[in-house]
């Protein structure tokens, strides 16, 4: 509940916590997301908050609150990042919205899934960074979770291609 969710703020605080990501679900769809931040924000603790860029709408008035803003990106192509996000557009939103947030130099960061998929990729997404002139490019390797646990085997990667990922980075 909303009142909940302030109370666990409040213990963050109180334990010594100087900040919070959001991430993962489109926390900006729940209603009592940006109270919940500005309260978080009286608290003086930083929050980062990760996109895919389909809800920046649902944020963008309320930018203040963010320390920075990570948006999702899994392929440099349109075609691979919609079909691997599993919705038309999406990636036509996520680099709308890099865009605004570069030209509003607020931080910014792409964020990668890094999969078995994509790992052959990431010279497309780092180029990519580089002409949106993103501040950071974050890769985080796929753990089985949520969607994912039914398809780990097609998603994990082998201990090689992890090797070969960080050999790029």
């Amino acid at each position: 509940t909303p009142e909940q969710a302030i109370q666990v703020a409040n213990k963050l605080k109180a334990s010594g916590v100087t900040a919070v990501n959001f991430g993962g679900g489109e926390c900006a769809l729940r209603k009592d997301f940006i109270p919940l931040c500005q309260h978080l924000k009286n608290l003086g603790i930083k929050i980062s908050y990760t996109t895919n860029g389909t809800t920046f709408h649902l944020i963008k008035d309320h930018l203040h609150l963010f320390h920075d803003i990570g948006v999702s990106i899994d392929f440099a192509n349109p075609h691979k990042h919609d079909e691997f996000r599993g919705v038309e557009g999406t990636y036509n939103q996520a680099i709308e919205t890099l865009q605004y947030l570069v030209k509003h130099n607020i931080n910014n960061e792409i964020v990668t899934c890094l999969t078995n998929l994509n790992c052959k990729e990431l010279k497309s997404i780092y180029n990519l960074a580089k002409q949106l002139k993103v501040q950071h490019w974050r890769l985080n390797r796929f753990r089985a979770n949520g969607r994912g646990i039914t398809n780990q085997n097609e998603l994990n990667l082998s201990k090689q291609q992890l090797r070969k990922a960080y050999t790029f980075l």
